[in-house]
């Protein structure tokens, strides 16, 4: 089964519980263990975003994207991610992405345009809200 999806990756699955990912940068499949740590999580996005939209549920989604993996992306690939995530048509997904600090914050929406409507701390979280 091959799938296509919004990160560039097509994955490709080779056994029960065995796949192998075509990365938007190769022409060839690789098994996981081989893509590096932004070609995983990318893959992993892809896979997630691929079963959101064929959950024929109206049952909304929540989508936790923790620090470690996300910011083992570049700001490229970043902003990249949370324009996917806030393109998805009709999809019921509230997404929460988490950050170290306030200028990663400031640096994520920096390009908004307008969708940051405020936030909100408590203790040592911040907690952002878009549209």
């Amino acid at each position: 089964m091959r799938t296509g999806c919004s990160n560039g990756s097509r994955i490709r699955r080779t056994g029960e519980y065995r796949l192998e990912v075509q990365t938007a940068s190769h022409d060839f499949f690789l098994p996981i263990a081989n893509l590096s740590g932004s070609e995983r999580t990318l893959a992993l996005l892809d896979i997630v975003l691929r079963l959101l939209r064929a959950d024929p549920r109206p049952t909304p989604w929540i989508l936790i994207i923790e620090s470690g993996m996300f910011l083992g992306l570049d700001t490229k690939r970043q902003k990249h991610v949370i324009r996917t995530l806030k393109d998805l048509d009709g999809a019921a997904l509230q997404t929460i992405v988490c950050l170290n600090s306030e200028q990663q914050v400031m640096e994520l929406i920096a390009e908004e345009d307008g969708s940051w409507i405020g936030s909100s701390a408590c203790g040592g979280l911040t907690v952002h809200a878009f549209q």
